[in-house]
C-alpha cells in the first residue's frame, strides 16, 4: 500500500502574491507545497466538499468557515443590481446570485428569522417553567 504525503501545517497568512503555503511530510521528508491565489478557491470549494461528506458519513464534525457581516447594500454595474456585503474580516464584496438562487435566498432568511424568533420566545417560556413553585 503506498503512503500518500501528509499535509501536516498550513502558513498562517498569505504570501505576497496571494499564495498559499502548505508543510507536507512524505516518506521521511519535509517539504513546502504553494497553491497559487488563482487556484486557492477551487482547492477550497474542494476541501469543503470533502468535509461535508466526512460529517455525512459520520466522520465527525466539521466547523465551516463564518464572516461576520456588518451591512449589506445594492451594488449596480450597467443594468445588474447584486448585493454589497461588507464584513469584518474580508472587507466588502459583491454576490452574484441567479434569480433563483436569489429566491431561495430570501426563504432561508425567512426561515432564519423564524427560527430564532422561536428561540426567543421559548426561552423565557423554559425559564419561567423551571422556576415554578408547586403548592
Amino acid at each position: 500500500m503506498t503512503t500518500l504525503p501528509v499535509v501536516t501545517g498550513v502558513s498562517g497568512e498569505l504570501e505576497p502574491n496571494g499564495s498559499q503555503v502548505l508543510r507536507v511530510i512524505s516518506h521521511d521528508a519535509i517539504f513546502e507545497v504553494e497553491i497559487r491565489a488563482a487556484e486557492l478557491p477551487l482547492f477550497l470549494e474542494t476541501m469543503q466538499k470533502s468535509l461535508i461528506c466526512r460529517v455525512a458519513l459520520g466522520a465527525g464534525t466539521v466547523v465551516l468557515p463564518a464572516l461576520e457581516v456588518h451591512d449589506i447594500n445594492l451594488a449596480h454595474r450597467g443594468t445588474a443590481t447584486e448585493l454589497l456585503v461588507s464584513t469584518a474580516e474580508i472587507g466588502s464584496l459583491v454576490l452574484r446570485l441567479s434569480d433563483e438562487t436569489l429566491s431561495a435566498l430570501k426563504y432561508k432568511i425567512a426561515g432564519v428569522l423564524l427560527r430564532r424568533s422561536w428561540v426567543r420566545f421559548r426561552s423565557p417560556l423554559a425559564s419561567s417553567t423551571s422556576r415554578r413553585v408547586d403548592p
